[in-house]
């Protein structure tokens, strides 16, 4: 029998979700499972929400050029024809460690950050959760 588990909306102490979100599937997902993950391990504190928010973004963003990049080659002609890394790779890159820095300061334990999917495959938190 699966758990009832508390929508992040009434959870003890989150903060509401940005508004700007509503039209972001990506960003919501996020907001969710960090909304979910920081209670249950007891860190929700709503001094933390635009840190919360950060993360949101930014883990929708890793997982859209995450998406991106599956479909792009890894190499690119520059203008002079000389083969370069493609540029999306750099910004997956630097908001993957910002990500990993936000997800730090939220304290989320280690083993929460590892079950986080980056690539928007499967659901967020799948190590505590059942898929919808």
């Amino acid at each position: 029998m699966a758990k009832t588990k508390k929508s992040p909306a009434t959870i003890d102490g989150a903060p509401p979700m940005p508004s700007d979100f509503k039209d972001d599937k990506e960003a919501v997902r996020a907001w969710h499972g960090l909304i979910d993950d920081l209670s249950r391990q007891g860190n929700l504190q709503e001094t933390d929400n635009k840190l919360i928010e950060l993360a949101a973004m930014t883990l929708a963003r890793v997982r859209r050029l995450n998406q991106e990049l599956k479909t792009t080659p890894l190499f690119v002609l520059n203008d002079r024809g000389v083969p370069i890394e493609h540029p999306l790779s750099k910004q997956q890159a630097t908001y993957t460690t910002k990500l990993t820095k936000l997800l730090n300061d939220l304290r989320l334990t280690p083993s929460t950050r590892k079950a986080i999917d980056l690539n928007g495959d499967e659901y967020v938190w799948q190590t505590y959760h059942e898929k919808p």
